[in-house]
Order: structure tokens, then C-alpha cells, then sequence
């Protein structure tokens, strides 16, 4: 294999096998709502959010100034705190404890991420997932606003 990696640009290259030689090209996709290297901001996400969860449910999200959240879905209860990452990259770290029954995971705690983005509509999107401590439940929340 030979190629050539321009980081954040592209990669290009070709491979030789007993088959032939391939070539290969890639990119870096057009602009979109997404900057993985800018600062999350608290800011952007505090307010109410209204989404699904992978099991189709509706849920919400209200997402205080300090980072503190709580919602609801098909009569479950959480709460948490969705945080900018220490690394100064556009990713939350997040963790929610569940209430008690129809829970899922009922007085659980679970742990995970959140991003956010702008849609081409303009709406602001927020995706969280999770998975419980044994990392054998997993959820994901897709909201926006």
C-alpha cells in the first residue's frame, strides 16, 4: 500500500495485490453543523429538549446553566449532569441516574456522552447515549429544538 494523509484534508493512495492494484480516495466531507475541535459550550444546550429514545419512546431533557438535567420518558424519570470534556473538545460527558420503576435500569446510574450540532434546517440537535456500569444496557437520546 502507498498513500498520502493530509490530516483534516484527505487520504489518498493505491494498494497492489496478486489481484491488481486499487486505488483509493477519501475526504474530508463539506461543512456541516459539527466542529469536533471547538469548546462544547453549556450554553448551547441549556433550555428543553424534546426527542426519541432508541426504543421509539418520547422523551425530554431540561438542561440547567450548570450542566444539571433532568427528564422524562414513558413514565421513567432521570437525572444528571451533562458536562464540556476536559479536553476542550465539542463532546459532553454525561451521567444520569434513573428513578424507580417503569425504569429500565430503576435507581440505576448510567454514564456516557452527548453531542450537539446544527441541522440544515437550523434546529439544534442533541444526541446522548449511555450504558449502565456492566456496559450491558445501553440507551441514546436524539432531541431537538
Amino acid at each position: 500500500m502507498s498513500a498520502t494523509f493530509l490530516p483534516g484534508v484527505s487520504f489518498n493512495g493505491n494498494t497492489l495485490s496478486a489481484t491488481g492494484m486499487a486505488t483509493f480516495s477519501a475526504s474530508v466531507p463539506g461543512p456541516s453543523g459539527y466542529d469536533y475541535n471547538a469548546p462544547a459550550s453549556l450554553a448551547a444546550i441549556t433550555g428543553f429538549w424534546s426527542g426519541r429514545f432508541i426504543d421509539n419512546n418520547v422523551g425530554t431533557i431540561s438542561i440547567q446553566s450548570t450542566g444539571a438535567f433532568s427528564g422524562s420518558s414513558a413514565g421513567c424519570t432521570y437525572t444528571g449532569t451533562i458536562l464540556p470534556r476536559p479536553s476542550g473538545k465539542n463532546i459532553f460527558n454525561v451521567s444520569l441516574t434513573f428513578g424507580g420503576a417503569p425504569c429500565q435500569l430503576p435507581g440505576q446510574s448510567a454514564f456516557g456522552i452527548g453531542l450537539t450540532s446544527l441541522l440544515s434546517n437550523n434546529q439544534r440537535q442533541l444526541i446522548i447515549g449511555g450504558v449502565d456500569n456492566t456496559r450491558g444496557v445501553g440507551t441514546a437520546l436524539f432531541a431537538v429544538r
